[in-house]
């Protein structure tokens, strides 16, 4: 079972963004939140595919309590 990962939703000129709080490198920008949303659920299944293909362990999601309080999080469910 995997743990879903939270991601930072942002609002730009052009649209909507999200990044991996534990995965910075993982960034997807869209039209709408549930646009970004379902690209990043596949965006983040992949990384830790490819991260257990590798070997590598995948970092454990940050908790609650470290999140910036004026952020829009989701929670992203890899499944």
């Amino acid at each position: 079972m995997l743990d879903p990962y939270p991601a930072i939703v942002g609002s730009e000129a052009y649209g909507t963004t999200l990044e991996f709080i534990d995965f910075p490198h993982l960034r997807v920008e869209g039209g709408s939140v549930d646009d970004v949303t379902a690209r990043a659920k596949d965006m983040l299944l992949r990384e830790l595919v490819n991260m257990m293909k590798a070997s590598k362990k995948a970092p454990a999601p940050t908790p609650p309590l470290e999140y910036t309080e004026d952020a829009h999080v989701l929670l992203i469910d890899p499944l």
